[in-house]
């Protein structure tokens, strides 16, 4: 039996999961592995009420564990057993948001488990480390490509997008590599995005709204001023 199953195992016999640490190379499935067990835990609905999912290398650091994670682990997670929130690229906090971090996951582990997608946990200080599960995932072939995004994005409607949005998603892509590809195809379309792509990942905090938003900007069925 794999880890993953394991943990799916323990939670349709206990209704409950540890913390969860998943590292290992870049892309590599990591994210894909965590949807698995997530999507397993919540439905559709669901997950997009009780999970929140910070892109730590684009967030406000401190502000953003103090603020926006408190407010969200106080929250009552009924009909769920708990709630989750996802921190990608943790290694990206600096050393005070790690001791915030750590003290909200002492705080909010009745009712909240954290998992932690990184490519160096060694970045991360041993107190969190050691409140966490490890999922090591290997590299199957060190010259695996970075997720193909170069697909027809272009002329398609609101519900085609966010189809497409939860597939790229589900497949390992974020909103940094759909920005990098709309780099490629248009760049004064990129220039005029990334000024915003910051503000964008604060008040989303939603790996896939934002690649949402990227699309039906790239689409001009939204308008930046």
């Amino acid at each position: 039996m794999s880890q993953v199953d394991s943990i799916i195992k323990t939670y349709d016999e206990h209704h409950n999961i540890p913390h969860i640490l998943i590292y290992g190379d870049s892309n590599i499935g990591k994210r894909k592995i965590l949807n698995k067990i997530l999507n397993h835990i919540y439905s559709y609905e669901l997950k997009k009420q009780y999970c929140m999912f910070i892109q730590c290398a684009t967030c406000k650091g401190i502000k953003m564990i103090r603020d926006d994670i408190k407010e969200f682990a106080k929250q009552y997670a009924n009909p769920v057993c708990f709630k989750s929130i996802i921190l990608y690229d943790a290694d990206n906090l600096t050393i005070d948001a790690q001791y915030s971090l750590r003290r909200c996951i002492e705080i909010y582990s009745k009712n909240t488990r954290f998992f932690i997608v990184t490519s160096n946990k060694d970045k991360l200080l041993n107190p969190i480390c050691s409140r966490f599960i490890h999922m090591y995932i290997p590299s199957v072939n060190k010259k695996r490509a970075i997720p193909n995004i170069t697909i027809d994005i272009e002329k398609k409607n609101i519900d085609e997008l966010m189809v497409l949005s939860e597939e790229l998603y589900n497949n390992g892509v974020y909103g940094d590599m759909v920005l990098k590809q709309m780099k490629k195809m248009n760049k004064l379309d990129y220039i005029q995005i990334k000024f915003h792509y910051e503000t964008i990942c604060k008040e989303l905090r939603n790996e896939t709204l934002i690649i949402f938003y990227l699309l039906c900007f790239w689409n001009k069925l939204i308008v930046i001023n």
